[in-house]
């Protein structure tokens, strides 16, 4: 079926034109319900406008209207290409169930359109504004009736030709609500056409901004954003109030995933906290432009910061006229709802394209020596010089040795260097870092230095109690510096550090006998014990310290005064083990024992207890006077045997915790008949303990009074004899005849008498201390009172 539909010609007659309905789209569609013909493209030619509220896409009964521009050289229209569709929004609305031409509201020498879909927002109604022009129509205001009031329905039923009603230069028309029996007027009201522009200058932002308007007082980088508004219109009141907001860096808060804002916003007199202004309120006047400057500074020169040198800075702003009204004037309205306007900069690298830096770094460690017990600091500093472009974003990394912890760090004030931020970190692999950022570009030639303290500790390097074969023996730092940019030659961008940790100790030396004299009794083995004391003067933990004990076994003799198996060592400690590596000329390398004997001396072979109870008074105490005549004692001693008849014993200290004292025993168990007393009064047995110095990576062990100890152990017989005493024998013969007699025979007897006592040494001094000596030693005058 074939309709027709004029079009209107300026000066020209009315012709039909002929169309088909099926290439309007759905059947049923209600094509021409509304019908306007009106210029809208300013071409000096009727245009046709057809509404089809029942049309839908995809959206049911949403509606469309079809528009057809006036033409000079066709009769029909016949084709799609010559009409455009104006597309209803919402489902059930029925755009375009009434249209009307309202004139030209907004003074820009085209007619307008109204639309009513009286239908949308459940069926309450609405209709929408459309501004003619030379291109495809948007609608640009949308008036709901929930605007006017919430009880209206079928908003934008009835459309009514324009009329200035109150004289103001601007079309009326009236709307009608058949569903709440209502009309409503609409008053045109003032156009606004509002022209807005944002500038950032300087386009170039440099990172130093001491030569500019909005710089602060550490430089750094900033540009200074105008922005400025002005309008025009018919019959607008002489100044209008605007909302705008204005936001940074839009092209990374806006990206996926977002990304915080670079800079945040100033003014002269005001400190904004972010980069983004909301709502703010600015009076524009009539016939001039109307300005406002901010500031939008770089927050901090950090690596994230240089890492984003290449991504511009992008300033947004979007601006609206304000609902508050102006006392004595028709509200405006603006000829788009919402405005936005946008302007770049770039950040200048300083170089001529991409950067590139020559970093070189050099780190130094103090102390080099760690002291387990002394030291408990170190210091790292870390030197690095740019050789090369403008390093941006430079950093400095310590992987921090896992045996210390940080403290802080510093910079010096007597040497020239650029300023830092450290924060110490911690990986997912929970390994430690210490990142020192540079505030600032590091300029070529420029130097930065940095000064990192950590905490050195005994439980940082080993726990109580454990085995010091774990503790470790190095810290070990690994510095780096790196920019943002790639460096010309990053084989001097790494330092290793390593400082040796070692044990510094003190061992003081000490040993007793016990009893430290004694009187051979009838028993067969003869039994004392000499003790040591090993104590740790620090400052740091003993760990496998080493004592060898010299024992004579065979005296110059030749005789066998001990076997092997009579060695005994006894002790209450854990710690302590030992082993015979030496038994008369022959090497053993057996395990170390740890079985002590916890008794006294052994008891094989007849052996007796040291002297006790009634044997009290056969042996002398510690505390007794030695016997100023030493010279007939003899000593037996690693130091007057031969090397094949002593026995030497190893005695190994596992863990010796500073200021602790550890104790052992050595059990002497002397054969009876292996001790000779001839031409002397007594023995000294001696044992010989030998502290094992050590300076190696590890550990330094130093004797705090001497590395060498003798015990000593005097041994006297139960009587003494003839041999003992050195004399010149002397036969005398006495014939006292029986025919001798009278007081003469009685004097020369005495003279003769005389005569051989003096010739025996009776009567000198040296043969009455050689008595008196036996007697001392024998206990003679004690067992006299017995």
């Amino acid at each position: 079926m074939k309709h027709t539909c004029p079009t209107v010609k300026s000066n020209t007659s009315v012709k039909f034109l002929y169309y088909s309905e099926n290439d309007k789209g759905h059947s049923g569609s209600g094509f021409g319900s509304s019908i306007i013909f009106e210029d809208i493209n300013g071409d000096g030619l009727d245009d046709l406008l057809v509404g089809a509220p029942l049309q839908y896409n995809d959206v049911l009964d949403s509606g469309v209207v079809y528009i057809y521009y006036g033409d000079t050289d066709v009769t029909e229209y016949t084709t799609k290409s010559e009409w455009q569709n104006l597309q209803g929004i919402l489902e059930w609305g029925r755009f375009g169930t009434a249209m009307q031409c309202i004139g030209d509201i907004n003074k820009d020498g085209y007619k307008d359109i109204a639309i009513g879909a009286p239908y949308e927002e459940n069926k309450q109604g609405a209709i929408y504004i459309y501004h003619g022009g030379s291109i495809e129509l948007t609608f640009t205001q949308k008036i709901k009736a929930q605007d006017i009031s919430s009880n209206l329905h079928s908003f934008g039923w009835y459309i009514s030709t324009a009329y200035d009603i109150d004289n103001d230069n601007y079309q009326d028309f009236l709307v009608g609500f058949y569903m709440s029996n209502t009309v409503t007027v609409l008053r045109g009201r003032p156009i606004i056409k509002l022209n807005n522009t944002i500038e950032l200058f300087p386009s170039d932002i440099p990172l130093n901004s001491s030569e500019l308007k909005c710089r602060d007082e550490l430089y750094r980088p900033c540009v200074t954003v105008r922005l400025c508004f002005s309008y025009t219109g018919v019959s607008v009141p002489d100044s209008i109030f605007l909302d705008y907001n204005l936001s940074s860096d839009i092209r990374r808060t806006l990206s996926t995933p977002s990304k915080p804002t670079r800079v945040h916003l100033s003014t002269e007199t005001e400190e904004f906290e972010s980069g983004n202004l909301e709502r703010k309120r600015f009076q524009v006047r009539k016939l001039s432009e109307s300005c406002m400057e901010f500031f939008a500074i770089v927050k901090a020169l950090d690596r994230q910061f240089f890492a984003s040198l290449d991504e511009e800075l992008e300033m947004e702003t979007t601006y609206k006229l304000s609902d508050t009204p102006i006392l004595g004037e028709v509200q405006p309205v603006l000829d788009n709802n919402l405005t936005t306007n946008r302007d770049i900069a770039s950040f200048s690298t300083g170089c001529n394209g991409t950067c590139h830096p020559d970093l070189r770094i050099e780190s130094t460690l103090n102390p080099q020596e760690i002291i387990l017990g002394v030291t408990s600091e170190v210091e790292v500093t870390v030197k690095v010089t740019n050789k090369g472009d403008l390093s941006h974003g430079t950093r400095i990394t310590i992987d921090i040795s896992n045996n210390t912890r940080y403290i802080g760090f510093s910079q010096p004030t007597d040497e020239v260097t650029e300023p830092v931020d450290c924060r110490n970190i911690v990986d997912e692999n929970k390994e430690m870092h210490l990142q020192c950022d540079l505030r600032n570009t590091l300029l070529q030639r420029q130097i930065v230095i940095v000064n990192a303290r950590f905490m050195v500790s005994r439980d940082l390097l080993i726990k109580y109690g454990e085995n010091l074969d774990n503790f470790e023996q190095q810290l070990v730092f690994n510095t780096s510096v790196e920019a943002t940019s790639t460096d010309m030659d990053i084989s001097d961008n790494w330092w290793k550090l390593i400082a040796n940790v070692k044990l510094h100790v003190a061992v003081q030396l000490n040993g007793i006998s016990r009893p430290d004299q004694l009187t051979i009794t009838e028993k067969q083995i003869v039994n004392f014990v000499h003790t040591y004391n090993v104590k740790n003067e620090g400052p740091s933990p003993l760990y496998n310290g080493s004592i060898s004990i010299c024992l004579p076994v065979i005296n110059d003799d030749g005789n066998i005064m001990m076997t092997k198996e009579m060695i005994q060592i006894s002790g209450h400690s854990s710690r302590i083990t030992w082993r015979v590596v030496e038994f008369s000329g022959e090497n053993f390398n057996g395990h170390f024992k740890t079985n002590f004997s916890t008794t006294e001396p052994l008891t094989n072979q007849g052996s007796t207890e040291p002297s006790t109870s009634s044997n009290t008074t056969q042996q002398s105490t510690q505390g007794r006077r030695r016997r100023e005549t030493k010279q007939i004692l003899k000593e037996i001693s690693c130091n007057t045997v031969d090397s094949s008849n002593y026995a030497i014993i190893e005695i190994n200290i596992d863990l010796l915790e500073k200021g602790e004292t550890d104790t052992f025993n050595v059990l002497v168990n002397i054969r009876k008949d292996s001790l000779n007393f001839t031409k002397v009064a007594g023995v000294v047995y001696k044992s010989l303990a030998t502290l094992k110095s050590e300076n190696n990576n590890r550990q330094l062990i130093l004797a705090t009074n001497s590395s060498i100890i003798e015990v000593s152990s005097e041994i006297f017989p139960t009587e003494i004899t003839v041999d003992t005493v050195e004399s010149k024998q002397s036969s005398i013969w006495i014939s006292i005849g029986s025919g001798v007699g009278g007081f003469a025979g009685g004097l020369l007897l005495l003279v003769i008498l005389a005569l051989s006592l003096r010739k025996c040494g009776f009567f000198t001094r040296q043969k009455k201390e050689v008595v008196e000596e036996w007697k001392r030693k024998s206990n003679f005058n004690e067992r006299s009172k017995i």
